[in-house]
């Protein structure tokens, strides 16, 4: 019985989830609400808080004794999340959301990238979602006046960013814009005159609607939102920010590690980085420090790529080779492909080097390792293989492909990760890739270890930031100490950092989860340690909280005593 409700509750949560969040149902191949954008407001938020309150009285009702251990898994994920989502609604973060990255503005062109347009209902729908638009953006408005009213006010930085975004795509001609790619390649089935029909109504939606909504965006920001966008760089400095932060740290590393021990831990582990980097250097005859070693290899020009397609074909030869190593580490490997795509220049200027973009349930749709391509001359080669193991595989898409094909787990338990698990695993098969022996050079693996120190200098950054108070032009400083990523890259590194408070302490603390229990199930197990049975034990429940990942892994180890 308890099984069964479980089962029933985890369903009935999930359809709401996607009934609310409509494109991340078309971002996960589900097209039943793909004529619909997401709602806001205070009447929504009202109706989502009284649904996720029942589903959560529900879950209390469910005997945990009852359940079976992976039923018991299922149950924790769903009651933590339910809880978090709670007590979010405190800190009201939609008050605050100009976002360069991941903002309603960029979110609605996103969605050519998921949408699909392989039928007339296709853009039928894709219609009505830009016909949507006008409802979507003045919903956002009204949270963001909430906002000014409050004192919940987004960073400069977001400001000065959100508005170029805004102006640049104001300059477009509307047919050369995003929004004008299904009128690109149409369907072999559509007829010329459904053709003809497609081109008359996007472009005058694109030109009386979507343009429109953009305008209308940037005028607010330019005049109500004129002079209002904070000073202070991190979230304590918004009402009740110092208790927002300490919520985003439990829920970012799903762990109850203070900032203070986490800026620490930071410190600590980039100490070891430069050690290890400075060995390599000296193995390869260089007699300076870390810096003047990495200042050295950032201003030799045959570290750097010409073309945007060097770029991609360095990923692609990298991922090919790591395929040929990970039948001796993984006991399961997912059937679902990925690819490697350059993502558009518009995000691109103020986007990271890369990202990546799960597939759809069914795998019609591969997993996308999105390249930052704007301006290949200044990515350094030598830090591309462990990007492209951290985002591709051994990392993102094996770990996401893998959950996605579980048929034995509830739907929101694959697709609702916890940040610490995904992006910690990510982090730990970069480390993993150099025991594989999968880079092709010493330069290489410097790159990895320069990778690693980077996770350790977002702990402190981050913490630097929200917590201790530190202005974006310290935590520039601090990053470029260590870090040799040209100027756009480090910049946008920090503004993301602003705009998305304890994000960043999700890497370093899930990688040094898994390792630590990897080398204790090691020294438990002796010569009955395998590591593809250990892999197969982190990766084919789906995305959990640390704690719970420390009792999957002590139950293995159990067992196989």
């Amino acid at each position: 019985m308890a099984s069964k409700e479980l089962n029933k509750l985890g369903k009935e949560y999930w359809e709401f989830v996607l009934k609310t969040c409509p494109t991340l149902a078309t971002f996960l191949g589900d097209s039943r609400y793909d004529h619909r954008l997401e709602e806001f407001g205070p009447q929504t938020r009202k109706k989502q808080v009284a649904a996720n309150q029942a589903f959560l009285k529900r879950l209390k009702k469910i005997k945990l004794e009852k359940l079976t251990q992976r039923e018991k898994v299922t149950y924790r994920i769903l009651e933590l999340k339910l809880k978090e989502y709670m007590e979010s609604q405190k800190f009201k973060d939609w008050e605050w959301n100009l976002d360069q990255l991941f903002g309603p503005h960029i979110q609605l062109m996103d969605l050519l990238d998921i949408h699909p347009l392989k039928t007339k209902k296709n853009y039928d729908d894709l219609l009505k979602r830009y016909k949507a638009t006008p409802k979507y953006i003045d919903q956002y408005l009204g949270d963001l006046k909430d906002g000014l009213k409050s004192g919940r006010v987004a960073p400069y930085v977001a400001y000065d960013r959100v508005v170029d975004q805004l102006q640049k795509f104001i300059q477009i001609n509307p047919l050369d814009s995003r929004f004008a790619e299904p009128l690109k390649k149409f369907p072999k089935s559509f007829s010329k005159k459904d053709q003809q029909k497609y081109l008359a109504s996007f472009e005058k939606t694109i030109r009386a609607t979507v343009v429109p909504v953009y305008e209308k965006l940037l005028k607010f920001l330019q005049t109500d939102y004129k002079d209002r966008a904070r000073k202070e760089v991190g979230v304590s400095a918004i009402p009740n920010g110092r208790e927002n932060y300490a919520f985003r740290v439990r829920v970012n590393t799903t762990t109850d590690k203070t900032p203070e021990e986490l800026h620490q831990l930071g410190l600590e582990e980039l100490q070891k980085n430069k050690e290890e980097i400075l060995a390599i250097a000296q193995k390869l005859g260089h007699e300076g420090d870390v810096k003047s070693f990495l200042e050295k290899i950032k201003e030799d020009r045959s570290n750097y790529y010409e073309t945007s397609e060097q770029l991609i074909e360095g990923h692609n030869t990298a991922l090919n080779r790591m395929k040929t190593f990970l039948p001796r580490y993984f006991g399961t490997l997912p059937t679902i492909p990925f690819e490697v795509k350059a993502m558009d220049k518009l995000k691109a200027a103020s986007a990271p080097a890369a990202y990546y973009y799960p597939p759809t349930e069914d795998g019609s749709r591969p997993g996308i390792f999105w390249m930052n391509t704007l301006k290949p001359e200044e990515w350094a080669n030598y830090s591309m293989e462990t990007l492209a193991f951290h985002e591709a595989i051994p990392g993102h898409h094996l770990q996401i492909a893998l959950a996605t094909e579980q048929k034995d787990i509830p739907k929101f338990q694959k697709h609702l990760g916890f940040t610490a698990y995904i992006e910690g695993w990510a982090h730990y098969t970069e480390r993993l890739a150099d025991e594989m022996g999968a880079y092709s050079s010493e330069l290489q693996r410097v790159g990895m270890l320069m990778d690693q120190a980077w996770r350790a200098i977002r702990l402190v950054v981050d913490t630097g930031i929200h917590y201790f108070g530190w202005s974006r032009e310290k935590a520039l400083h601090f990053m470029k100490e260590t870090r040799t990523a040209n100027e756009m890259e480090m910049n946008n590194e920090i503004d993301r950092y602003i705009v998305w408070p304890g994000q960043a302490l999700a890497y370093k603390v899930g990688q040094r989860a898994i390792y630590d229990l990897r080398e204790e199930a090691k020294k438990k197990l002796k010569n009955k340690f395998d590591i593809r049975e250990f892999h197969d034990v982190v990766l084919l429940t789906g995305s959990v909280p640390l704690v719970t990942l420390k009792e999957m892994i002590e139950d293995w180890v159990s067992q196989k005593r």
